[in-house]
């Protein structure tokens, strides 16, 4: 993190030293830039106008243009369009060109812009065209049958409203022409009946005539309304356009001084995130995720025989310790723990602790034992090659057990005939498992005796109340008590990475506690094993070795 601070940091100050070397540039050399800025925000703004006056005209255009020559317009567009984005320069190119102020390609990128919008829109306009004039249904074809149908119907409506004055005319002629023997002369004979059917059949026809127009009227207007409504589509496209052209326009009216400015902030921003993230991230996990951690269950090894508890033999851990055994047990021993041995005591070779646990065995070291058998024979246990190991003796009564890890283990007392029972508990779906980076479980048997070493010493505690310890210090603990996770007590040693988020907990039950008093990661260092060491220590971990 401090690396990375350093070369933020480091771009901060060139960017400050590069905008304080350009202001002692000279009044002729900023008046040139100032000069080309200017002139290529004018010949931004006036492409943009134009291509404004493009669109539009392209509009009336294709409202009387055949459908060949739009799919020519067309192609020629999209043919266009991939030249252009072909010509996409990079982001670092973008950038060391607003660093630098250089206002030639910047004008150029801003009209390559402003060229792919108005092609992308006249692409659309030209797809929408089409489509339209290849729909004989569609909204043009029916304005043009709506217009037909308007001049037929208002033609026949002129027609027949005419014949039906005409009629109405001679209907009131009748009335007037001769004298009163001669039209009534003329009503034996029925012609004013006649000439009354013949109006009202003609101002009928009118009245006819004109709803059918006026239908017609109706049906032209949906009609207009519905290629307005397209055309209103194509006008917001057009509108759509010309904002974003107004947009890309003025990045180049922007001055490169504040473009560093911006990036000075961003800079500033990312940095201040990067300091302050880790603290967040651990207070989240720590008023958050470790209280809800702690309410899962715990973790417990169900052994239906256990009925007694492990017994300490030893009230503190020792340099060496002396092992005397009789004629019915057997001593198995490390090799690099055996100091002194009786000359006249019967030893052998023992390949494996556990043959029923190959991999564990070797994984933990537990194999070139050495055994020795012999009523009363002593033989005294120390590590001869680590100077800072010092040993217990655990005894495990008939009907006790105890988790252990068999890397702290040194020398096993057991009955002849009746070797040492293992047992191996797997917790995949355990929470605190995964919490204490331990998958599996490695449960001793008695009656036997347990000699375990730990780094300057080995405390037996009894559980009582529950115990808190580091997660490295944990040798073994008795297999009645509840193993899982606890939130390390005070939050500010955690927040600046002097403890960690979890430690080990035991509860619930009256037996042992096995710790060491200093771990073995801490002859690493603080930080414990590194790289492939460190890797193989995690993966042994998980398997309860």
């Amino acid at each position: 993190m401090l690396l990375l601070a350093l070369i933020v940091g480091a771009l901060m100050l060139h960017a400050l030293w590069v905008n304080r070397g350009g202001a002692s540039l000279t009044d002729i050399t900023h008046r040139e830039r100032a000069a080309q800025a200017a002139a290529a925000i004018a010949e931004v703004d006036a492409r943009k106008k134009q291509a404004t006056t493009e669109m539009q005209e392209l509009a009336a255009r294709s409202a009387v243009a055949g459908v060949g020559v739009l799919v020519g317009q067309k192609a020629e567009a999209q043919q266009r369009l991939h030249s252009l984005e072909a010509a996409e320069p990079s982001s670092l190119e973008e950038t060391r060109w607003a660093a630098t102020g250089n206002v030639p390609a910047l004008r150029s990128e801003a009209i390559r812009r402003l060229d792919i919008e108005r092609l992308k829109r006249e692409i659309e306009f030209y797809s929408a065209t089409i489509d339209l004039a290849n729909d004989p249904g569609g909204v043009w074809a029916e304005l043009r049958n709506a217009e037909a149908r308007l001049g037929q119907m208002s033609a026949i409506a002129n027609q027949r409203c005419q014949l039906a004055t005409e009629a109405q005319q001679r209907l009131d002629a009748f009335g007037t022409q001769g004298n009163a023997i001669f039209r009534g002369f003329r009503r034996l004979f029925g012609e004013e009946a006649r000439l009354k059917r013949e109006a009202v059949s003609a101002q009928d026809a009118c009245y006819a005539a004109i709803k059918e127009r006026d239908a017609a009227v109706r049906a032209l207007a949906a009609a207009r309304e519905a290629v307005r409504k397209g055309q209103l589509a194509i006008n917001t496209q057009i509108d759509a356009a010309t904002g974003e052209l107004e947009a890309i326009r003025k990045q180049v009216d922007a001055p490169s001084q504040s473009q560093m400015a911006e990036y000075l902030r961003i800079a500033l921003l990312v940095l201040l995130g990067i300091i302050v993230s880790p603290w967040l991230i651990r207070v989240f996990l720590y008023y958050v995720v470790a209280p809800a951690a702690e309410r899962r269950a715990t973790i417990r090894i169900d052994l239906p025989d256990m009925k007694v508890a492990p017994v300490a033999r030893s009230s503190a851990s020792r340099i060496s310790l002396p092992v005397v055994i009789d004629a019915a047990e057997e001593l198995l021993i490390r090799q690099d723990y055996l100091q002194t041995s009786s000359q006249t005591a019967d030893k052998a070779t023992r390949w494996l602790l556990d043959f029923r646990h190959p991999l564990s065995s070797f994984a933990s070291g537990l194999f070139f034992l050495t055994r020795v058998r012999g009523e009363g024979e002593a033989t005294t246990i120390s590590a001869v090659r680590d100077p800072f190991a010092e040993l217990a003796e655990i005894e495990l009564p008939s009907g006790a057990a105890c988790v252990l890890h068999p890397r702290a283990l040194v020398a096993v007392v057991q009955p002849l005939g009746a070797p040492m029972r293992i047992t191996s508990h797997w917790r995949l779906f355990s929470l605190n498992a995964w919490l204490t980076l331990q998958l599996r479980f490695l449960a001793f048997h008695g009656p036997c005796r347990l000699i375990v070493k730990g780094t300057r010493g080995v405390r037996l505690e009894p559980a009582q109340t529950g115990r808190i310890f580091g997660q490295d210090q944990l040798v073994g603990f008795s297999a009645d008590l509840a193993y899982s996770v606890a939130r390390t007590e005070t939050f500010w040693p955690y927040l600046f990475g002097r403890e960690s988020l979890f430690k080990d907990k035991v509860q619930a039950g009256g037996g042992l506690l096995i710790i060491e008093e200093s771990p073995l990661s801490a002859r690493n260092g603080a930080g414990g094993s590194k790289g492939l060491e460190g890797l193989l220590d995690a993966g042994l971990k998980v398997f309860g070795l």
